[in-house]
């Protein structure tokens, strides 16, 4: 039902200048740093201060506990929280379990705060989408963005989500130098195994790490068990096998049905030093050691699948509003293994 308060944070802002906080913020200089005030929420921040940007990074360090930047998406100070979003055109405010949460423009803390990560190119401040949170414990945020955004999909038939507002421009160049325009280029021959190149393209278009990885170990998993094809293969063609020694093996192969062997295998053949290199880099592995990466990836892959506590495996789960989960480091360990492992079939 419609509620009847007065929210606390419009849905936008008159910009009064290019001074972004002008008429909203108040700003005192204190030594070398600067506290940024903001009375509508009644909250205050500690900043440091280049010639032109607030610096956001040493944030942290300057507020204790008070103040968190999630990953440069959006930032928590004390009970609020603001979380830029994907492009909602509908605009609106919730009450759930005490908290306001409004989907509107992005407030004028939030865009002085990050000011330096701002590209007209991709978005004015004006006409960025963010998520307000207000009211709310720092460990409940996740929950009500969660629950608000639910809401949200329900109304508007549109799903908020958190995107970070840093852009790595590094990347965009590099890929520009290598550009060689009106080249031809000769490749391998075409993999024609084409339940594996489905696995394998679905993982490089996810957005979502943990379903990446999925998408990324069912390609080792279905090569894992063509290896029993093989096997059998094998024996079929070996004339010094009698028709009871053939049965016999052909069903110790059959009846052993071992989930986690044929990964193990696998992932031991085709493992080579970059692949350990990266698994090292990336916090799963201490030393370069196959075996060990083929049983963190078996333990990895039980914790995404399946959603109880149990077998000594508990369920991973990314958070919706910060990176660097579990699969966000598994990801790229497992692309190089599913790319090796799909290219050399």
């Amino acid at each position: 039902m419609p509620e009847t308060r007065t929210p606390t944070i419009p849905l936008t802002f008159q910009w009064f200048s290019e001074s972004l906080g002008e008429g909203h913020l108040e700003v005192q200089r204190l030594d070398d740093h600067f506290i940024l005030r903001w009375p509508l929420i009644g909250a205050h921040v500690i900043l440091a201060k280049d010639e032109s940007y607030y610096d956001i990074r040493s944030a942290e360090a300057l507020n204790a506990d008070t103040f968190k930047n999630w990953d440069f998406s959006g930032f928590s100070l004390g009970d609020y929280h603001e979380f830029a979003c994907n492009e909602l055109e509908s605009h609106v405010t919730f009450f759930i379990s005490g908290a306001e949460v409004s989907f509107g423009y992005a407030t004028p803390l939030f865009a002085t705060l990050y000011g330096a990560y701002h590209d007209e190119h991709f978005f004015e401040w004006d006409n960025l989408t963010t998520v307000r949170i207000l009211k709310a414990e720092r460990d409940q945020v996740e929950a009500i963005f969660i629950n608000a955004s639910l809401a949200y999909s329900n109304k508007f038939a549109v799903l908020p989500r958190v995107i970070c507002l840093v852009f790595d421009y590094g990347l965009l160049e590099k890929s520009e130098e290598q550009q060689s325009p009106a080249a031809a280029h000769r490749l391998p021959p075409a993999v024609a195994d084409l339940t594996a190149l489905r696995f394998h393209y679905n993982g490089l278009v996810q957005i979502d790490s943990a379903a990446a990885c999925l998408y990324f170990y069912r390609v080792v998993e279905y090569f894992a068990f063509l290896t029993y094809h093989k096997e059998i293969g094998s024996l079929r063609h070996n004339a010094s096998l009698s028709d009871v020694d053939f049965t016999k093996r052909v069903m110790e192969i059959i009846s052993t049905r071992d989930e986690k062997g044929p990964i193990l295998r696998l992932v031991n053949q085709v493992a080579d030093d970059s692949m350990l290199v990266k698994a090292i880099a990336a916090g799963i592995l201490n030393s370069k050691d196959a075996s060990v990466l083929g049983s963190q990836l078996y333990s990895f892959r039980n914790a995404i699948v399946h959603g109880k506590h149990a077998g000594g495996y508990v369920p991973e789960t990314s958070s919706v509003i910060s990176g660097d989960s579990t699969a966000d480091r598994w990801r790229p360990v497992l692309q190089a293994l599913s790319d090796t492992i799909a290219g050399s079939q």
